[in-house]
């Protein structure tokens, strides 16, 4: 497991090599990633050449996407498919933001996947699963920790991919993230005085398990069946089809 060396986007990876009940995932398949403002030329050829990048879904809501737009690949369909479209502080991150005021990280995910917003999730997964344009899909949200984060889960899921990998994957975010995240930390408690404070700015850019077990417990309540039929809205072949297309059997 390992980053794509991208200049301007430091969290993005693609999740070929992982195992699946199926087999092994297909590289240059399903990418994950944080925002493409700031992609250079070069990355976009890497994208492009090395990934056959051809659908970008983009998870950030109108804010987001108006602060930090993406950099247009030319040839590559780029989509707006919001998880929610307010900001919620903790998990969107525009600049003004007041980072040292957001609430518990595990309160904002129990949040996130007892609303509407779960269902959102669902519907990238389906657009995932359903997508078949003769190259890969890239999927990401502000930092490539929360939304993007549980779109992952919830499309491993259904690929039978064992939960400790899902959780390390998702833990994976953390080789990019503790650097800035010890840097607000430390500007919070020592410039504003605010102790408690930057505990919780510290967790809002670091990936923990407990976060994302909130997601695990509502996917939980459905069966394998009723995740893709009455969540995911996708058929059993459905899911055969997209298994055919993206992994190598065993």
């Amino acid at each position: 497991m390992k980053n794509i060396k991208l200049k301007g986007s430091k969290n993005i990876r693609d999740l070929g090599g992982m195992k699946t009940k199926y087999g092994t995932l297909k590289r240059g398949f399903i990418l994950r990633a944080s925002n493409l403002n700031s992609i250079s030329k070069a990355d976009e050829r890497i994208l492009k050449n090395d990934y056959n990048l051809k659908l970008v879904i983009d998870l950030r809501n109108d804010a987001e996407k108006a602060e930090k737009p993406d950099k247009e690949i030319a040839g590559v369909e780029n989509i707006k498919m919001p998880v929610f479209d307010e900001n919620v502080p903790g998990i969107s991150r525009e600049s003004k933001q007041n980072l040292d005021a957001v609430p518990d990280m595990t309160e904002l995910y129990r949040y996130v996947v007892n609303s509407d917003c779960f269902f959102n999730i669902a519907k990238v997964v389906k657009k995932i699963v359903l997508y078949d344009g003769g190259g890969s899909v890239l999927y990401h949200c502000t930092s490539g920790k929360d939304r993007t984060g549980m779109v992952t889960a919830m499309l491993l899921t259904i690929l039978g991919v064992q939960r400790k990998d899902i959780i390390e994957d998702y833990l994976f975010t953390n080789t990019v993230s503790v650097k800035k995240a010890k840097t607000l930390s430390f500007l919070v408690r020592y410039v504003k005085r605010k102790k408690e404070a930057s505990v919780k700015v510290y967790n809002v850019f670091i990936a923990k398990k407990e976060y994302l077990n909130e997601l695990f417990r509502v996917m939980d309540k459905y069966t394998e069946s009723e995740l893709l039929s009455d969540v995911i809205g996708i058929t059993e072949k459905e899911l055969e089809t997209f298994v055919s297309r993206v992994t190598v059997p065993v």
